[in-house]
This record gives structure tokens, sequence and C-alpha cells, in this order.
């Protein structure tokens, strides 16, 4: 959530190295849904196309209910 949070509020050296840190919990507990939003930041504030294509394939299967509404 802070990753996200900080990502929105445009301080994107803090927000990859909450989402990183928050990475391995989301894959753990199977949040799809919150695991393409963290790609999808991760790929704006890096431009890394594997960062993407995370995005794009969680966004398309089946998890546990997101943390982030």
């Amino acid at each position: 959530m802070l990753g996200h949070i900080n990502f929105l509020n445009n301080n994107f050296a803090e927000a990859q190295k909450h989402l990183l840190r928050s990475e391995g919990t989301f894959i753990n507990e199977n949040y799809s849904y919150d695991l393409a939003a963290l790609y999808k930041d991760l790929y704006v504030i890096t431009g890394d196309e594997t960062y993407k294509n995370k995005s794009e394939w969680h966004g398309q299967i089946r998890g546990r209910k997101n943390i982030v509404v």
C-alpha cells in the first residue's frame, strides 16, 4: 500500500522500494490483482517490459481478494 501511495505522489524511489518489498507477500498470498497493480507501477517507474508482461498476466488470472481496492 505504501508503495502505491508513494507512486501516486510521484515519489518513485520510495515507491519502488516498498513495491519490491511487498512483491513476495503478494505472491505468497496469491493477490493477483494487487500484483498486477504493483507490476504496472514498477513498469511506469522503470520502463522494464518484464513488469508490463507480469502485470498483464496477473491481471488475467484469478487470485485472492485484493488489498488495494
